[in-house]
């Protein structure tokens, strides 16, 4: 059982990257402690009276599950921040904190249609600018008498304006055009449009975040101040990032811009509508979206990371991270943000933890933040959700660096039909009677994930500089329907569905593809790599033909399409080619800088220097056939000596020890030689379902260390390098039999042990009540069962000769969980394939039972309720409901 171990971090401290030592690492590894485990994103919900929310979080942590981040989701009229919110709360901070584990409170949610933060501050409503544009030529006039201010500029034969030409509009009720041409005068008003995902607040207004903690932080601290920064640890910010609705507006911001630019705000406004004839459109475009980003922070994310600070707490929270449009739009600088505060966070709707796309931005601010990282795992991924699924999203995730796991969700109100995002990870399921054996997966798996560093050795660079630089025009459209990001459903990947509104739709699309597909590309590669904005880039530090920064050292960087770039960090790329350091690009050079705009000659100088380096190599079709070819810049971490197939990794150095999680990212068995480069000693794998440590066959030889190895589906394990340790033996492999347990089985329902049958009935055929009845091993769709979510049991007699020294047991395919009963004697569990057990144990000379408890899944008792909304996913399909244990059953002696 996952006990507290001695002197590990509390309170805020939890949020820092852990930096045990190797014996630390080794003797916590089967039991650490369970902020490693997974947490709930837990949500009240209903009456909180008729709740019994202290035995919710006891059965919780009995699982090793912790109730996590407590979260309103009843709002007008109801009971948050009243004394029934306090209470409840108490209770399950108390009862959690009593059963070893941890929960936490959420700030806000940005479902919610009201905030009473309006109701005590209404003059923090947001505010965005729509621009409204009229040509004149000389002699006319036009009207500027209602406007908030007023921009004009002469145009060019082309109605592009001159950006000298530029001048604020002081005053008056009317303009008329100062010399001969076509002039074009932009006049900007406020207007107000709720953003539809977050709160009507506006968050770069620099009281915003002081009015936030008032109304809400500071009753936390008054109510339960006894519980902050000890058992209540940190807090989770909902809000995803959300600095306003398209062209925002605050006073701080134009005095932020100001500061930064030297520049009156106003006057270089319109360049975010049209583009100038001398291209300063685009350090138009980036001083603006940088002034908000840091307006945004300094108004709202920093002044709550120091309130959580003072009262010893982490803060997580997670912002926009479907696209560079989705980010730019929503947080701005989505890098800076995350080093605002103190755990940084990620989001993954759906199956999103399938691919990195949504994770390795966050997973660089963590390792070069020395944090851990939070992910809110498998958000509205629906009922269908099967252990296996939760296990192979776990396992993706912690490859891209997850360390601090939350399951979406549990709700406190235990109705089936108000569950409003699926799944519910609690006891309805199944699959709960075991979900321990779940929790201790995750708590080992994240334990190392959160321990020492990455062993990257490859950055990719965030091209937001050149997105900043592209938004404009009809994105800022204060009459085009607002919306930044749209989710594929099934896949959780986002699309910039907004681009299709601006001058720039294509080229950002292809800065989108092409560096979603290099992180894909990168990951089915095995090559560890890490990102860097151009901050991250400032700070790296030459030495010789790599740039480091503190521990971490890159030899290769690869460069999406980009039009922009900072000019230092352009001849920081230029000098890093030109001491021998390798530069991938996926597309074009910038010929801008964010210092002078587009068409900078200093950038166009130092980008042809880049081109004719012979450490330049250029990758226009991406990098899948670049990886490990031939004298190639990119190398796996972990090669194939034998065998080929869809391997992921996570390569972490701890304690100056090498750490490999790997992950056989197929629904098949694997067998395969794998070659650990430059490595040499034995190898152990650290067993993430027992938390034991197995030694492995291996040779060292002059190219690394090479081992064989058979990987079960979705098989995933750490794999440590043992420098000093001795080979061990193959095992000789033994004769064995194998009996087939086939023909028909007795087949019964009993009625206890089942998952809270007033919720949903059992509705089953008569012949599998009482003592049930004999049946061939199939479906239970077959059996009339297709709405029934329980357990069903199965029993076998069969005969031996002799008791075997050793025995498998193999049920073959189930659908989903199984418990294993020999004899009368209780065998264990397994919630994933291979359902294979040793049995040898209780086998006996004679007659010998087979007991056999098969679970299915949530989603077909869903199917009783004939007006249930299938909104996100459409109604199940046969092979979605498909439970029972299919077989064959082996019995390998």
């Amino acid at each position: 059982m996952i006990q507290l171990p001695a002197n590990i971090p509390t309170g805020r401290a939890l949020a820092d990257r852990r930096r045990d030592t190797f014996a630390m690492v080794s003797t916590h590894f089967a039991a650490p402690d369970t902020w490693f485990a997974p947490h709930a994103f837990y949500f009240y919900t209903g009456d909180l009276a008729s709740a019994d929310l202290t035995d919710q979080a006891t059965r919780l942590m009995e699982k090793r599950f912790n109730p996590g981040y407590v979260q309103m989701r009843q709002w007008p009229g109801g009971y948050w921040m009243k004394d029934e919110w306090f209470d409840g709360l108490r209770k399950t901070v108390e009862a959690a904190h009593a059963g070893g584990g941890y929960a936490c409170y959420t700030g806000g949610d940005p479902c919610v249609p009201e905030h009473p933060m309006l109701e005590r501050y209404p003059d923090l409503a947001s505010v965005s600018l729509r621009c409204v544009t009229v040509d004149a030529e000389f002699g006319e006039s036009v009207d500027v008498s209602v406007c908030f201010f007023a921009v004009s500029a002469q145009l060019d034969a082309s109605s592009a304006p001159f950006s000298d030409t530029l001048t604020v509009i002081a005053g008056g009720s009317s303009w008329s055009p100062p010399a001969r041409g076509s002039w074009r005068v932009y006049r900007f008003s406020k207007y107000h449009l709720r953003e539809p995902e977050g709160l009507d607040l506006n968050f770069l207004d620099k009281r915003a975040g002081q009015a936030w903690i008032e109304v809400e932080h500071d009753i936390y601290a008054n109510r339960m101040g006894d519980l902050l920064g000890g058992a209540i640890p940190g807090g989770f910010i909902d809000l995803e990032g959300d600095y306003g609705v398209k062209l925002a507006y605050s006073d701080d911001l134009a005095a932020e811009y100001e500061r930064q630019t030297g520049r009156d705000i106003r006057l270089w406004m319109p360049l975010l509508i049209d583009e100038d004839a001398e291209g300063l459109w685009a350090k138009a475009r980036w001083d603006w979206f940088n002034a908000v980003s840091t307006t945004y922070i300094d108004s709202f994310i920093a002044p709550l990371d120091r309130w959580f600070d003072k009262h010893g707490m982490y803060m997580t929270c997670h912002f926009w991270e479907e696209n560079l449009v989705a980010q730019a739009m929503r947080t701005g600088n989505y890098f800076a943000a995350q080093r605002a505060y103190s755990l940084p966070g990620t989001d993954s709707l759906f199956m999103g933890a399938l691919r990195p796309r949504d994770f390795k931005e966050t997973q660089a601010v963590a390792e070069f933040e020395g944090r851990q990282l939070m992910c809110e795992l498998l958000g509205v991924a629906g009922w269908h959700v099967s252990p296996a699924d939760l296990r192979n999203a776990t396992n993706c995730a912690i490859a891209w660096g997850v360390t601090h796991v939350v399951l979406h969700g549990v709700g406190c109100e235990r109705d089936l039909r108000r569950v409003s995002y699926p799944p519910d990870f609690f006891d309805w399921n199944p699959y709960w009677t075991h979900f321990e054996l779940y929790s201790d997966y995750c708590a080992r798996a994240s334990f190392i994930s959160g321990q020492g560093r990455s062993a990257a050795d490859t950055l990719l660079l965030c091209p937001m500089d050149s997105v900043w630089s592209l938004l404009g025009d009809g994105l800022f459209d204060a009459d085009r329907p607002y919306k930044t990001f749209t989710v594929d459903q099934q896949t959780g990947s986002g699309e910039p569905e907004c681009s299709a509104d601006m001058v720039h739709a294509t080229e950002v699309n292809a800065i989108e593809v092409a560096y979603t597909q290099a992180m894909a590309d990168l990951a089915a590669a095995r090559v560890e790599y890490l990102i860097a904005d151009t901050e991250y880039m400032r700070q790296m530090q030459f030495d010789g033909p790599t740039l480091t920064r503190g521990e971490f050292a890159f030899a290769t960087i690869i460069l999406p399409p980009l039009v922009v770039l900072p000019l230092d960090v352009a001849e920081k790329l230029v000098s890093f080619a030109e001491a021998g350091g390798a530069v991938v690009t996926l597309g074009g050079l910038p010929d801008g800088s964010t210092d002078n705009g587009r068409n900078d000659p200093q950038m166009t100088a130092l980008m042809a220097r880049l081109a004719a380096s012979p450490n330049t190599v250029a990758a226009p079709n991406g990098l899948a056939a670049l990886a490990n070819a031939p004298a190639s810049p990119l190398r796996a971490h972990v090669e194939f000596d034998s065998c080929d197939f869809p391997l992921i990794q996570q390569h972490r150095i701890i304690d100056g020890r090498d750490f490999y999680w790997l992950v056989n990212a197929t629904a098949s068995e694997q067998t395969c030689t794998l070659l650990l480069p430059g490595q040499s000693g034995g190898v152990t794998i650290w067993d993430c379902e027992t938390g034991h440590r197995n030694p492995l066959p291996s040779t060292t030889n002059p190219a690394g260390v090479t081992f064989t190895h058979t990987f079960a589906p979705h098989d995933a394990f750490w794999l440590v390098v043992e420098p000093d340790a001795l080979a061990v033996a193959v095992a000789i492999p033994q004769a064995a039999i194998t009996i087939a347990l086939d023909g028909e089985w007795r087949v019964w329902f009993d009625p206890s042990g089942q998952p809270d049958p007033a919720q949903h009935g059992f509705p089953v055929p008569e012949w599998i009540t009482g003592d049930g009845a004999l049946r061939h091993l199939q479906s239970w769709l077959e059996w009339d069962m297709r709405s029934f979510t329980g357990f069903v049991d199965y029993e076998k007699r069969f005969t031996l000769d002799t008791g075997p020294t050793a025995a498998t047991l193999d049920l073959g395919d189930v659908k989903h969980i199984a418990e294993v009963t020999v004899n009368g004697r209780t065998i264990g569990a397994r919630l994933w394939a291979p359902f294979r057990f040793e049995i040898a144990s209780a086998l006996r000379e004679g007659e010998n039972i087979v007991h056999v408890r098969v679970g299915n899944l949530l989603v077909n008792a869903v199917t009783q309720y004939e007006d249930y909304n299938w909104k996100w996913h459409g109604e199940p399909t046969d092979e979605t409901l498909t439970s029972g244990l299919m077989g064959p059953v082996t019995l390998t002696l």
